[in-house]
């Protein structure tokens, strides 16, 4: 077995443990920040999933615009048409 070549040393040949420490505290910082951008990723489509169906369920009491109730209007006769012929109306 070959020894590791890759270790850091002082001048006087020990290990140097305060390299390796700062290095795990820097991948742990590295790490936090990660999972701190995907929970915030998620929180926040969540809140807009949540905002948007709250803003759709209030809004569905409202009248559509006039155009809308228009085509509203044609597409149920349309469809009542389909029903009573038995036929493609276009």
């Amino acid at each position: 077995m070959q020894p590791n070549l890759d270790i850091h040393r002082h001048s006087d040949g020990s290990m140097d443990f305060d390299f390796y420490r700062r290095r795990a505290s820097r991948l742990r910082r590295l790490y936090k920040r990660l999972i701190f951008k995907q929970w915030l990723a998620q929180a926040t489509a969540i809140t807009l999933f949540v905002l948007s169906t709250a803003k759709s369920l209030s809004c569905a009491g409202e009248r559509p615009p006039q155009r809308a109730r228009g085509l509203i209007r044609a597409s149920a006769l349309t469809m009542l048409l389909r029903r009573r012929v038995g036929g493609a109306v276009s």
